[in-house]
């Protein structure tokens, strides 16, 4: 009975470890790893090293990396259908959608990625019959999107910081007060002081 409560102990982390594993998958170091897991830092170099030893923490943080490689894999799946969509939306050709008499295709005469470009598909009662309407996504979009997601033009954003506000008025002070002083006429140069700076 001893030795199972005992095995089962060694097979389940405790907090402390659990939170190394979960550090340790941060920059790799584990004395710094150690420390922000609560142990102390006179013995955290020898207790990192004493856990990556451990083979219920080397089979945490092998389970760790095999759960971030796989999100990796599905993330790098998804960007790729995602460019491969916009180069779809990109490069479609609209005479590839109509047939020989200028009508649109039924949906069923296109392929899938060709679908995947359709935005509408309707129908248009006129007087002189029903005509079908096929509405596509917007291609200037997809070629902005797909110009962003390779860094060909970044939007500049305008941050206000007063702080930074406060600090110009600080050096322009600074500035009028050092003329003032190196005024060989004595004329001390007038400053604003409605911004409340002496």
């Amino acid at each position: 009975m001893v030795d199972g409560i005992k095995e089962q102990k060694e097979r389940k982390l405790i907090s402390k470890e659990r939170l190394f594993v979960a550090e340790y998958l941060k920059d790799l170091n584990a004395t710094q790893e150690a420390i922000r897991a609560g142990y102390s830092k006179k013995t955290a170099y020898i207790i990192g090293h004493e856990n990556l030893r451990k083979p219920k923490i080397q089979k945490a943080l092998s389970e760790a990396r095999n759960s971030i490689e796989k999100r990796e894999r599905r993330a790098l799946l998804q960007a790729r259908e995602v460019e491969e969509y916009l180069d779809e939306l990109i490069t479609f050709n609209v005479k590839d959608y109509v047939d020989a008499q200028g009508r649109p295709k039924d949906l069923h005469e296109l392929t899938d990625e060709q679908a995947r470009c359709v935005k509408e598909l309707g129908t248009l009662d006129t007087q002189i019959g029903v005509h079908r309407t096929i509405k596509f996504f917007d291609k200037l979009q997809a070629i902005d999107k797909k110009m962003r997601r390779l860094g060909m033009f970044k939007e500049v954003v305008k941050v206000e910081n007063s702080y930074t506000d406060f600090l110009v008025k600080i050096q322009e002070h600074k500035r009028a007060r050092l003329a003032g002083r190196n005024n060989p006429a004595g004329k001390q140069a007038s400053t604003n002081n409605s911004d409340g700076i002496t």
